[in-house]
């Protein structure tokens, strides 16, 4: 009879999370699937964090993609940063598909803040 109390928690546990668990991962799974369909890292967890600091992570996923295949290697972190601050991330793309046309170095974080400037943000 000791052997039941515990296991009744324990399954009492488990019902009450698995359902918290399968809402999390039917929720995320399709920007998650975009991702990983187009060879793009992006987990689970960044998902999430970036669903509880209110961020569009449907559009931070289709903007990782899009750099990814023009080319460009950047963080989701960093996509976030620059979309809090305001910025906009198609413009920025656009401005370093510009100046990679033109055999231009520019870096992710100097278009970051030409975008910014033309907002008068800086």
């Amino acid at each position: 009879m000791e052997i039941f109390g515990p296991l009744i928690v324990a399954l009492a546990i488990a019902l009450l999370f698995t359902p918290l668990w399968i809402v999390i991962f039917f929720k995320y799974r399709i920007p998650w699937k975009m991702a990983r369909d187009a060879g793009v890292p992006v987990t689970y967890k960044e998902i999430w964090a970036m669903s509880l600091r209110r961020i569009p992570y449907v559009q931070i996923v289709k903007a990782r993609i899009a750099y990814h295949e023009s080319g460009f290697e950047v963080s989701v972190d960093d996509l976030c940063l620059h979309f809090l601050q305001g910025g906009n991330l198609v413009m920025v793309l656009e401005g370093m598909q510009k100046a990679k046309s033109k055999n231009m170095n520019l870096s992710f974080e100097q278009a970051c803040k030409l975008d910014l400037k033309d907002k008068g943000v800086f």
